[in-house]
Formats: structure tokens, C-alpha cells, sequence
């Protein structure tokens, strides 16, 4: 294969034996297929074709990288995380069998630069994964390929592309950097890994059950009111069918931070937030109803979980009445008000829409989706100081519910009257559990007492002993990751 750099001359990719990254210590296992895993079959038999059919990641190498030190961290990565390892097979229910041992093939290519001097490595990461670039069959032996460029023995380039049946953004980006960590340290351990197959298990359980059937009424209440396309305006021309657009603005970055600085949120509620914004005013609907996709990572043990989590869920901003600035904070408790809705069955869904549609006699349209692509700044090693934290929050005093004792922590937002509370190393706010802020309870303690009223048992000045709801999810990322799945 021979690359053709503009000004540059070409460079010749050749060839060479692939190196095995073989994998053992496991057990060969199976099991039902997770909600992540089937919502994405049964989007894949719908658009088995689909560019997101397979996630490509381009790998960050140190200097000084051997194909075999390479392929030693691709076989540590396989034998930790089962999803690496697992094949998808088909049936009624479908289910995902686990290879205790075995072997990837990694190909290598051989770099020769001598036409044309140094070659950026983003170069070949591009090339590499265009000749990856056909798709991974849901029964394939093995989710994923790896191919590295190299120049002698030391790699100049890696990249790997996975299913996304085993995958989803957040998953693959958990993945690239514990593969330059172990390139950094092989003798790194691996810290308390959560498998699909234990994934399976425990959305078996009957508290998620009661979970995901809420989040199929919240599907229903939508259904039955959504407009049968959200942003119906007169065609000015033929339809040219579907298509993907991509815009970049250095300027809208620069001001992304600004306004997160301001109002205190995300990146990505800001960007949904301009969106609505936009839609209503191009349109004239102040309402915007449309999908997104929640990350499901709400769990602590989740959010270095290597699988695919992520699902749609619909939801409605009212844009009516409002700064930006107080759309973007009504767009982000919206969002995560939503969010708590985004695990269900697939099967179960798709037999709803379909039952909807025969009642209201619609066939029913979900464009556009905002998905988001973007992962904020990852949590840093140690902890910063204050001055260099994300921006300040007022600190409120509550009742942890995740540690049941009270607690002092940077509140990362208010839905109602629960906050969630943050007590990461990092920068932005990690919820760790669901608080009620003390000085609520309080205020209705005192009420309570001055008006003669009977005051419930723990509500005192002390503040809520408060166990939460053993259903209400608990979340374990930082509020900048908290919501959308970058898948």
C-alpha cells in the first residue's frame, strides 16, 4: 500500500507477519446479552451497514514502543475485560459466549520513509484504519482488530477498531488510556473489573427491573404525544436523503468554556442547549422534543466499565421565556432528569413503538439525535487545588446516602429537591450518592415544631437520615461526563 502525502512524496506501507496477542487465565463462559448489547442488535439488524457499526480509535504510543510491547498490552487488555473477548451469537434470546483463552492477530505494517523523511503519525493512524476499514460481524471469533505502523521495531502508529456490540464511546476511550498506561507500566494491576456478563446479572435483578419499566413509560408518555415528525416545515426541494454534517468553530470552543465557567455545566448541555435554542427560533416551535443518548454510567462500578451502555432516551425542553444562560441550566436538569430513563429492553421498546404507531396511525420519526462525541478533561492523577478546580460551587451540607453519615461536598447540581454529591479528586463534580441538603429537612423540622405539626422520626435540626430508595440509581461520574454516552 503506498500513501501519497501532498508535498511530501508518497510512503510505502508493506506488510509483514501479524504478531499474536494471545490471551489466557480466564474462563470460557456464557450468558443473556446485556440491555446495551441488545439495543445495539437490534439497531445492527435494522442498519447492519451502519458507519457506527464499528468504533475506531486512534492509540497514543510513547516513544520508544516495540510491536511486542505493544501486543503484551493488547493481551493484558483482552484478558481483563470479557467483552474483549466475546463472541455474539444470535437466537432466541440472543447470547454472548466468553473465550477463556486464545489469540488476536495484530497487523503490522512497515513504514518506509525514505522518499519522503518523517511522517506524522496521525497519517498513518488514518490510513491504518482505513484498511480496518470493513466491518466486524457480530459473530465474529474475536470484537475487535489492531493494526500498528512501525519503522524497524518501534511503532510509529496503532490503532484498534472495535464492534460496537462490545463497545461504546465512553468504553473505547477507558480502553486507549489504559493501553498507554500499560505501555508505560506492564506490570500495572488491573483494579476491580466489571464484566457484561456480571452486567447481565445484575439488570436481572428485580430493582432494575422496576427501573427499566419506568423508563418504558417514560418512552410511552412521549410516544403518545410526539408530533410525527418533530420539525415539520414545507419542502422546498427533493429529498436527498439522510447524510451526516460535521461543523468546527475555534471560536465556539472558546466560548464553550466561557459559558460553562458561567452557568456551571457541561460542554455538551451547552451545545444541546444552542441546538433547542436554534431549532425554536428556525422553526417556531418553542418546544423541542427529540432523542439523546444517556451514557447509563451512573454507577461507580460502571464508569470504567469496558461495554456498551449507552440508549436513547426522548426528551422535551421548553426553550419559552428564557435567557441562554437559563436554558443551558434548564437543559442540563433536564437532561438528567431524562437520563435516570435511559436503560430498557429493546424488544420490549420496539414492541411499544410499534403498537403507538398502529394506534395514533403514525409512522413516528427520531431526528435529529444529540450525541455526544465529546469526554471532557479526564480526572487527573492527584488532587488540585481549589484555584484550579472546576468552578467553585456553593458547599452544601447534607446526608450521604451512598455513606450514610453527613456530608460536606461541592454541590454539582439541584433536580428538585435532591442534589447530587460530588466528592471526586477531579476537577468536575463525581456524584458519589443522592443527598438531600440538611438545611431543607431543617427548615421543615422547625416549621413542623413551630406549627405543632407532628415531626417524623430523623428530621430533626441534625438533619435527614436518609437511606435512598434502593431503585434510584446512583451515580459515578463527573457531572461534565455525567449524562451523554459518547458513542
Amino acid at each position: 500500500m503506498v500513501i501519497q502525502l501532498d508535498g511530501l512524496g508518497t510512503v510505502r506501507l508493506t506488510p509483514r507477519p501479524a504478531v499474536p496477542a494471545r490471551f489466557s487465565g480466564g474462563q470460557d463462559a456464557q450468558g443473556p446479552y446485556t440491555l446495551g448489547q441488545l439495543n445495539i442488535k437490534v439497531w445492527l439488524d435494522q442498519s447492519p451497514d451502519h458507519c457506527y457499526s464499528t468504533l475506531k480509535w486512534t492509540l497514543d504510543v510513547p516513544v520508544g514502543t516495540t510491536v511486542q510491547e505493544a501486543a503484551a498490552a493488547v493481551s493484558t487488555l483482552v484478558t481483563w475485560h470479557e467483552g474483549l473477548r466475546t463472541r455474539y451469537l444470535g437466537g432466541d434470546p440472543p447470547v454472548q459466549r466468553v473465550a477463556g483463552s486464545g489469540e488476536l492477530p495484530i497487523e503490522v505494517w512497515s513504514v518506509d520513509e525514505g522518499q519522503a523523511g518523517p511522517v506524522d503519525p496521525a497519517l498513518l493512524a488514518h490510513e491504518l484504519l482505513a484498511r480496518l476499514a470493513s466491518g466486524i460481524a457480530p459473530d465474529a471469533p474475536l470484537p475487535l482488530r489492531v493494526a500498528v505502523a512501525v519503522r524497524g521495531e518501534l511503532v510509529r502508529a496503532a490503532v484498534m477498531v472495535f464492534s460496537h456490540l462490545a463497545v461504546d464511546f465512553q468504553a473505547v476511550t477507558v480502553l486507549g488510556r489504559e493501553f498507554t498506561a500499560l505501555l508505560r507500566d506492564p506490570r500495572r494491576p488491573a483494579a476491580g473489573i466489571h464484566q457484561p456478563l456480571a452486567q447481565a446479572a445484575a439488570e436481572s435483578d428485580p430493582r432494575a427491573r422496576r427501573r427499566q419499566e419506568a423508563a418504558i413509560r417514560h418512552w410511552e408518555r412521549h410516544l403518545r404525544l410526539i408530533p410525527q415528525c418533530l420539525y415539520a416545515r414545507p419542502r422546498t426541494g427533493p429529498s436527498a436523503g439522510g447524510g451526516i454534517g460535521q461543523l468546527s468553530s475555534p471560536a465556539g470552543a472558546a466560548a464553550l468554556r466561557h459559558i460553562a465557567s458561567r452557568t456551571r455545566t457541561s460542554r455538551p448541555t451547552i451545545v444541546f442547549a444552542a441546538l433547542c435554542a436554534v431549532l425554536a427560533r428556525r422553526t417556531g416551535y418553542s418546544e423541542c422534543r427529540f432523542p439523546i443518548l444517556s451514557g447509563n454510567r451512573f454507577e461507580p462500578r460502571l464508569e470504567q466499565y469496558v461495554g456498551t451502555l449507552a440508549q436513547s432516551v426522548l426528551v422535551r425542553l421548553d426553550t419559552g421565556g428564557a435567557t441562554f444562560d437559563e436554558l443551558v441550566r434548564r437543559a442540563f436538569a433536564t437532561l438528567l432528569s431524562a437520563s435516570r430513563n435511559g436503560a430498557w429492553d429493546a424488544t420490549v421498546a420496539a414492541r411499544l413503538h410499534e403498537r403507538v404507531a398502529a394506534e395514533r396511525g403514525l409512522h413516528l420519526r427520531f431526528e435529529p439525535l444529540f450525541n455526544n462525541l465529546v469526554v471532557d478533561s479526564p480526572r487527573p492523577a492527584r488532587r488540585p487545588s481549589r484555584s484550579s478546580r472546576w468552578p467553585a460551587r456553593r458547599p452544601v451540607r447534607g446526608w450521604c446516602g451512598s455513606r450514610r453519615r453527613p456530608c460536606r461536598r461541592w454541590s454539582a447540581l439541584t433536580c428538585g429537591r435532591w442534589m447530587a454529591c460530588s466528592g471526586s479528586a477531579a476537577g468536575a463534580p463525581t456524584p458519589g450518592g443522592w443527598i438531600k441538603p440538611r438545611g431543607v429537612a431543617a427548615a421543615r423540622g422547625r416549621a413542623a415544631a413551630a406549627g405543632g405539626g407532628r415531626r417524623r422520626p430523623g428530621r430533626g435540626s441534625r438533619g435527614p437520615r436518609h437511606r435512598p430508595r434502593s431503585d434510584r440509581p446512583r451515580a459515578g461520574l463527573g457531572a461534565r461526563r455525567l449524562l451523554l454516552d459518547r458513542a
